[in-house]
């Protein structure tokens, strides 16, 4: 079964690396050079063929982003968080711990790397407010990089049957077939 995590982007300088790199998207090419990895650049290109990248990055120290991002796997749902509201709805691609590269993207904020980098498929954006009815699915708030907790899938799956019938209803979202999740 498939996980949902939830990454955010509060303060100005968070929304502003959002428009970068989720909203507008980054140039892969610009990317791939810094990718030491001659796997992970021939997977990242096969993907992004329009070479447009999405992607997000923690910095190690904020709170438990290291064992939530360890957690993470390929076709996690993943939702982008700002001021108790969902603002983007994507899938994990892959993931990479590269401090270099994250420099070279977003730069240092407060001394820290946004190492810990996520690409996720280009992201249907919203701005759907977290409202009393979605509490049983959603926390009205959220801080740093946070895996669902169990309970609240739970009563997703219980009550839409799949992620993708979630999104698709709550937020308006419909993704590709090989990106659906079911029981």
């Amino acid at each position: 079964m498939a996980n949902v995590f939830i990454f955010t982007a509060n303060n100005e300088p968070a929304q502003q690396r959002f428009r970068i790199t989720v909203e507008k998207g980054y140039d892969l090419e610009q990317i791939l050079p810094f990718i030491e990895d001659g796997t992970h650049r021939n997977t990242l290109r096969q993907v992004y063929t329009d070479s447009t990248c999405y992607l997000w990055g923690e910095a190690e120290n904020s709170g438990e982003a290291r064992s939530e991002w360890e957690r993470m796997s390929e076709g996690d749902l993943i939702f982008g968080y700002r001021e108790n509201a969902i603002m983007s709805v994507s899938h994990v691609l892959s993931k990479m711990d590269d401090p270099e590269l994250a420099d070279r993207i977003w730069g240092e904020y407060g001394g820290n790397p946004f190492r810990l980098i996520i690409f996720m498929t280009r992201p249907n954006l919203c701005n759907i407010t977290i409202v009393p009815q979605m509490f049983k699915y959603l926390d009205p708030t959220y801080e740093g990089l946070t895996k669902l907790g169990s309970d609240k899938l739970e009563t997703i799956l219980a009550h839409y049957v799949s992620l993708d019938d979630f999104t698709r209803l709550v937020f308006g979202q419909d993704f590709p077939s090989s990106f659906r999740h079911s029981l």
